[in-house]
């Protein structure tokens, strides 16, 4: 049979680990606040964003590039996976998702945006 594939045994211990890195959904360890996450993206798919605002998950979403109720989705799809991954890893996170762009090609004014919307969503997470 033979030695078992790296990736095997990465997976084996992640599985051996799962209690401790996947709790319920909405059980903290004592002691312990939900850990507080910033995604500053292309935004999300909004299919997504309905199913993750029902779990709870999402703690605060801000598009800086449209409108909330216009439709824009992610483009890309770069923000909704980032996204769908924190939400199956860290279930009991805290997530605060901002929209700083909406193409892979951006100009040197919405880079600039970028700068200051890190740093607005930093204190939004902080607060």
């Amino acid at each position: 049979m033979g030695r078992p594939k790296a990736q095997e045994v990465w997976f084996q211990a992640y599985d051996q680990l799962e209690e401790v890195l996947l709790p319920e959904a909405g059980v903290a360890r004592a002691g312990h606040e939900p850990v507080k996450i910033a995604v500053l993206d292309m935004g999300i798919n909004w299919d997504d964003y309905e199913c993750y605002s029902d779990l709870e998950i999402i703690a605060k979403y801000k598009d800086y590039v449209g409108h909330v109720d216009s439709g824009s989705d992610d483009q890309t799809g770069h923000g909704s996976a980032a996204v769908s991954l924190l939400v199956k890893t860290c279930p009991n996170a805290s997530l605060y998702l901002a929209r700083d762009l909406r193409t892979n090609d951006p100009t040197r004014i919405e880079m600039t945006n970028v700068k200051k919307i890190g740093s607005r969503t930093l204190k939004a997470v902080h607060t």
